[in-house]
């Protein structure tokens, strides 16, 4: 009562914009509690979907428990990466890349094929050296390094980050609102999408070289016990852009001329529609459909390389 007109009328839109922000909060954590989904960055929202549809073994990979004692009528195919590999989005293992293509292995070649899978989110060339190296005990015959155009973050960051300390007001709020979350989502993808050549830094023939030397000690840590390594380029984006942009080109031509085992995928996306082949809108990850063009053309490449250096 003691309000004037004013003050009385600013404070009750205060609380109302309190209340309706309080309600959305709360709507989103229902909705995202119901339906998770992953959201190509680690929001609540991610975090609930990788407790619902992941298990990891005794290992911490996304994948069965393996013997170290491999049956010699089985031959092992070991997919090694980062998130494209473990299968961010895709509900179901088997529908990822490696059981893709594994299960294509097993139809057209009439033998038994067992996959196998080391990979983690947010991991790079080095990381991926160190998964092969935990797995070389498991005595996989086919190694595939599913590559993807940020591997290169430990030399030069590709990758965005939330550029706020977890301690700021900004990374608070971030790590425990998902309304907040979401906004800065909606702020990314805004300003971003479409803006940007993520592979502009695949450019620099200096800084690419440097990367192929890591990918080489990859390719040779399996290779002397007897494992065929090959280098799997994904990116869905060329279906996006058009085809191949010219950092595509550069790392294709130097992995060439360091002589290391590639079976492309970044040209079996043509004529596909780009929203057709990710997860979701805020998620780029491929999704199931883009998983199954590419191991079709991987299996059949496999079977080709496979069969020529048994002649």
């Amino acid at each position: 009562p003691r309000l004037s007109n004013r003050h009385a009328n600013i404070a009750v839109s205060v609380a109302a914009t309190v209340f309706t922000l309080l309600a959305v909060e709360g709507g989103f954590r229902v909705y995202f509690a119901i339906a998770p989904m992953t959201q190509g960055f680690p929001t609540n929202a991610s975090a609930n979907w990788v407790r619902r549809y992941s298990s990891t073994n005794s290992l911490g990979w996304r994948d069965a428990e393996h013997s170290k004692t491999a049956d010699p009528s089985v031959r092992r195919l070991l997919v090694v990466g980062d998130s494209f590999a473990y299968g961010d989005g895709i509900k179901r293992a088997e529908d990822r890349f490696g059981e893709q293509v594994t299960a294509r292995l097993v139809e057209r070649t009439g033998k038994t094929w067992e996959s196998m899978n080391a990979s983690r989110g947010n991991s790079h060339t080095l990381d991926e050296i160190e998964f092969l190296r935990t797995m070389l005990p498991y005595q996989p015959q086919v190694v595939l390094l599913l590559y993807v155009f940020n591997d290169i973050d430990y030399l030069h960051r590709v990758t965005p980050v939330l550029k706020t300390s977890r301690f700021s007001l900004l990374g608070v709020l971030f790590s425990n609102s998902h309304l907040v979350q979401q906004i800065y989502l909606l702020f990314i993808r805004s300003v971003g999408e479409g803006r940007v050549d993520s592979v502009a830094v695949y450019k620099d023939d200096e800084l690419v070289s440097q990367h192929l030397a890591d990918i080489k000690r990859f390719v040779a840590l399996a290779s002397p016990q007897g494992a065929r390594v090959f280098v799997v380029p994904m990116d869905a984006s060329v279906a996006n852009s058009g085809g191949l942009r010219s950092g595509h080109r550069n790392f294709m031509r130097l992995a060439e001329k360091a002589g290391i085992p590639v079976i492309s995928t970044l040209e079996v996306f043509k004529g596909v529609e780009y929203r057709d082949l990710i997860v979701n809108a805020y998620d780029h990850h491929p999704n199931e459909r883009a998983y199954r063009i590419a191991a079709v053309h991987v299996a059949g490449e496999l079977i080709r390389r496979l069969v020529e250096s048994e002649r």
